[in-house]
């Protein structure tokens, strides 16, 4: 490793991770939703998708029932959805 760089800790390491698997997990269950919406999923897509779980991360987090979807209503077209709201 550079000398220029500090050793990253355990937990920040660990962080960055879960954040890997969340996108992952996000990307492996909207395949369908995009599928039914008639969608592909692009790089201007996929730019969108992780944008809304930057913007929704603390939900995302915090909501186990809650999970991104797409909607063509809402800007940017992709939105957190949780079931907790329909009630």
């Amino acid at each position: 490793m550079n000398g220029n760089f500090e050793r990253l800790s355990g937990d920040y390491v660990r962080g960055y991770t879960k954040a890997l698997m969340d996108l992952q997990e996000v990307f492996s269950y909207i395949k369908d939703d995009l599928r039914h919406h008639k969608k592909l999923m692009t790089a201007t897509t996929a730019e969108a998708i992780i944008d809304c779980c930057l913007k929704n991360r603390e939900a995302l987090r915090e909501d186990l029932d809650g999970f991104i979807r797409y909607n063509d209503k809402v800007k940017g077209k992709f939105e957190f959805y949780s079931p907790k709201n329909d009630k």
